[in-house]
Formats: C-alpha cells, structure tokens, sequence
C-alpha cells in the first residue's frame, strides 16, 4: 500500500491572499467502515463500485487498487486511487483529455458520485433527507477542489 500525497496546505499565495483555506485528513484504517456510511449513508455501498467505475471508463491505464479516504476541513469527503504521478483520462462526453494527479482522479471520481448518488435517492423518493446530504458533500468538496493546483482540470473532468 502506498502513501498518497494530496494538498493539505495551501500555498503561500494563497495564505497571503485571505483565501478560506481547506486541508485534507486522511482517514485511518480504524475508521474506514464507518466513514462511507457517514458521508454516503444507505447508498455507501454503491459509492466505491461508482468510483472504480468511474475510472476505468475514463483512464484506459487503471488497473484497479486500493483507494484511501480523505476528509477535508469543511466537511468534504473524497477518496484517492493508490497510483504515483499522473494518469492520462479521456471523457468523450466532453472533449476532455488530459493527464490527472491520483488526487485530481479522486476528487474528479468523487464528486461525480456524489451527484450519482443523490440523483438515484432523488428517484426512489423525493422527499429523501439523504439528498440535501448528499448535495452539502458536494458543494463542500467543490470548495475543498478549487483551492488544488489542479482545478482547472478538475473542472473540464466534472463540470
């Protein structure tokens, strides 16, 4: 299992700049069972079947693997393929193609499933208090994925 390196400071820059900041913890081992549910509720089980998905449909190099969990300082989640460097995507549906830290792929992964998700608890029901949930993680991971140095591609992946 490999370490994954993911943005928990902000540059300075961005530091002098008064921009809210974010960091990203990640999850320990102890606590990966839980932390799907927390975030994803009745639907967690689907979540990690949608992020392998996700990346196989789009990094024709994917292979599959172990996935770490990250929380973020404004109540986000995401979870992080185990690969180094970057990985070449391409999304027809959008003209994308480009190359992706494991990083980038995971909150790019992550923040479509969040939308997938909250889509199928709108379907079964309305009314469902798992949506807004659902939605909240979204705009929090959307602010947590915009302070990355990688935004902009994060951005024409998801957007």
């Amino acid at each position: 299992m490999s370490q994954q390196n993911v943005n928990t400071t902000a540059s300075e820059s961005e530091e002098s700049s008064g921009k809210n900041l974010f960091c990203a913890q990640q999850v320990p081992a102890s606590l990966r069972l839980t932390f799907l549910e927390g975030f994803f509720g009745r639907l967690a089980p689907k979540a990690p079947l949608l992020l392998a998905h996700w990346m196989q449909s789009h990094c024709q190099d994917y292979a599959g693997g172990y996935w770490e969990y990250f929380h973020t300082s404004n109540s986000a989640c995401f979870m992080v393929p185990g690969f180094e460097g970057k990985k070449h995507f391409q999304i027809l549906s959008r003209g994308f193609s480009a190359g992706m830290s494991a990083e980038a792929a995971g909150v790019s992964a992550t923040l479509t499933v969040l939308k997938c998700l909250a889509w199928q608890a709108w379907s079964e029901n309305g009314n469902d208090p798992l949506i807004g949930k659902l939605n909240h993680h979204e705009s929090a991971l959307w602010e947590y994925a915009l302070t990355l140095d990688e935004k902009r591609v994060i951005c024409l992946a998801v957007a």
